[in-house]
């Protein structure tokens, strides 16, 4: 028998309609970038444990951390740089 692959969607993170993240997208994220758990803990304001319990779903996926992380994955893309949410909400909100 052989097995379907399935071909990975790219996040598209400008449609209003955007379907918040998964575990699974989060994990690639962060992988894309270069970074653990911990370290995208302290991107975002939260711990590694956090982190985990979200890309294995144990805990859901809020508003809050789907924005930060899109931010954060958004600026890595425009700029390589990797940046914390926090930093990037306030140049956003400065110009």
């Amino acid at each position: 028998m052989t097995e379907l692959k399935r071909k990975k969607q790219p996040v598209v993170y400008d449609s209003p309609e955007r379907i918040p993240l998964t575990g699974g997208q989060i994990r690639a994220a962060r992988k894309e970038i270069g970074i653990t758990q911990r370290q995208l803990g302290q991107l975002t304001g939260r711990d590694q444990r956090y982190i985990s319990a979200l890309e294995t779903g144990i805990s859901p996926i809020t508003q809050s951390i789907d924005y930060a992380i899109t931010l954060i994955l958004k600026h890595y893309r425009a700029t390589n740089k990797i940046v914390a949410a926090e930093t990037i909400k306030q140049n956003t909100h400065d110009d």
